[in-house]
């Protein structure tokens, strides 16, 4: 065990070390020069340890705002990505328009194509609400992506909803059934 001066009395150590510079002749009385210093070494070390947690901290929220604004961008990259594959696949914009007139005219291959985009959307929109329950993504970022993935579902993706909800883990399945679902009319 350290038994320095600090290491009896941290108020005390403070004091003494304020006093070395408090006198103009640099004395303390009943303190002894190795004392002193001693005091002092302490409150530097005391300032250090403080100083280094301070910088500790500043690098771990510095880190979680790197992290959560990759995962920002990796929910933009997915939902852009999907948008791309509906831009750039001439069949699913027709199986997705088509199953929008009536679902139940849409050949098995559109099927497939159609639901795999909805399950792939549903992937990411719970990724994101994964994301936001374990304190990756702050609150704000939540209801930005919660704003706009909301209103893109269509009644056609509510039916995709229907067959896969299973597939979800509980937590998502939930917050979709009772606070998304209960503002869809379809």
């Amino acid at each position: 065990m350290h038994n320095g001066i600090f290491a009896i009395d941290p108020l005390r150590t403070f004091v003494v070390a304020l006093a070395l510079f408090s006198h103009d002749d640099g004395t303390l009385a009943g303190e002894t020069s190795e004392m002193k210093w001693k005091a002092f070494a302490e409150v530097l070390t005391l300032l250090s340890v403080a100083a280094s947690i301070l910088y500790l901290g500043y690098e771990v929220r510095q880190a979680s705002l790197t992290v959560s604004a990759d995962l920002n961008q990796e929910i933009y990259h997915a939902v852009d990505g999907l948008l791309d594959i509906q831009m750039q696949s001439a069949d699913l914009r027709s199986a997705i328009l088509q199953a929008r007139q009536s679902y139940d005219s849409l050949t098995p291959d559109q099927v497939q194509l159609h639901e795999l985009y909805w399950f792939r959307f549903f992937n990411i929109w719970e990724r994101t609400q994964l994301f936001f329950e374990d304190g990756l993504i702050t609150e704000f970022t939540w209801l930005a992506w919660e704003r706009g993935l909301t209103p893109a579902v269509t009644c056609d993706g509510w039916i995709v909803w229907d067959r896969f909800r299973d597939s979800y883990n509980r937590s998502f399945s939930s917050y979709i059934e009772n606070q998304i679902m209960p503002t869809v009319s379809c």
